[in-house]
């Protein structure tokens, strides 16, 4: 699987302001602040459909600046899987979309 020293550190190292901002901003924000390329985020999550046996969780490049400049979400496959390579709660980031966890 894809590793990143900026994946091992918690998501505290790279606090992002969420007030005000789109789920999309955040996601960049964190992308950036863990020096991820689109690219890579794609690879880490082909690994994680790959190893998970379903191609859902994949997200293309493409795909990640839609969600990140205009506001598509991403589905329930990809949201654990940007989660999963964030380092984010999953709880949180659906928040972040305007779905309730509870």
């Amino acid at each position: 699987m894809f590793e990143s020293p900026a994946l091992s550190a918690p998501i505290s190292a790279y606090p992002v302001e969420t007030r005000g901002q789109t789920a999309g901003d955040i996601l960049r924000a964190i992308r950036r602040r863990r020096k991820l390329s689109l690219r890579e985020v794609t690879e880490a999550t082909r690994a994680i459909a790959q190893r998970l046996g379903h191609q859902e969780f994949a997200i293309s490049a493409g795909r990640l600046s839609q969600v990140e400049n205009i506001g598509v979400v991403p589905n329930i496959y990809r949201l654990y899987s940007l989660s999963v390579v964030y380092g984010i709660d999953l709880r949180e980031l659906l928040a972040w979309f305007g779905i309730p966890h509870k």
